[in-house]
């Protein structure tokens, strides 16, 4: 089996502003773009140091291919395998995979959970 067939549906995520309809504006978060990658969450002892940092949210680690223009603080979504939408924001930037891997065209980072605090829009 290869690493793409674990890969998944992500979605970029964008905070925009709109008009109300009241004559104001009100920020969201924009659901935009589909694009390829694997989400895997992180194992206990991982979780447990992210904590004692007092990081917020499940971290996992994020893959992709190079050419997708990601970095750090940059928010995405995904659906979990209960078809809960879930959001990730990265929390570093992209690294490529090392020269002697053989498998340049990949970059990773990890991304922790976050509870839109505005409303989301598709």
């Amino acid at each position: 089996m290869a690493f793409d067939d674990y890969w998944r549906d992500v979605h970029f995520v964008d905070k925009s502003r709109r008009p109300d309809g009241t004559g104001g504006f009100e920020y969201v978060y924009v659901i935009g773009d589909v694009f390829r990658a694997s989400v895997v969450k992180s194992d206990a002892q991982e979780q447990i140091i992210a904590g004692i940092r007092e990081e917020k949210g499940v971290r996992y680690t994020f893959s992709t291919t190079k050419n997708i223009p990601l970095d750090k603080n940059d928010m995405v979504m995904f659906v979990n395998n209960d078809g809960e939408q879930v959001f990730l924001r990265l929390i570093e930037d992209m690294t490529y995979t090392p020269d002697k891997s053989g498998q340049r065209e990949w970059k990773y980072a990890q991304a922790t959970t976050f509870e839109p605090d505005l409303r989301v829009v598709e």
